[in-house]
């Protein structure tokens, strides 16, 4: 729709916000080639990766959890093949359902020790 040659569609745009941790940082490629595929897909119009100034993760409620999870896990160790492996000697997965049945039981032990 447009008034007096004025443009009142909604223009899409996309922001990502980051730590700016070594997992995170903004400058990565993978993050970048992340940025470009939303861009890309979604036919944005703008895309803006923004980061908090190091030393500021105090103020993320996601981070504020992570070190009572973390601190239960010390000394845990989830094996990969509990009921066997599902993987061949390249590390390709062989068998999906014995993956699945590897997977749901990490996350069984897990739940266990943070219930």
């Amino acid at each position: 729709m447009t008034t007096s040659g004025i443009d009142w569609l909604v223009k899409p745009i996309f922001v990502f916000t980051v730590d700016g941790g070594p997992d995170e940082n903004q400058r990565y490629q993978k993050i970048i080639k992340v940025a470009i595929n939303h861009f890309v897909q979604h036919d944005l119009d703008a895309l803006f990766i923004a980061a908090n100034s190091s030393g500021r993760s105090t103020f993320n409620r996601v981070e504020r959890k992570m070190p009572p999870l973390s601190r239960k896990l010390n000394g845990l160790i989830l094996r990969h093949d509990h009921y066997g492996s599902h993987l061949d000697k390249k590390g390709s997965i062989v068998d999906p359902q014995l993956e699945k049945m590897n997977f749901d039981f990490a996350g069984k032990a897990l739940a266990d020790v943070w219930s």
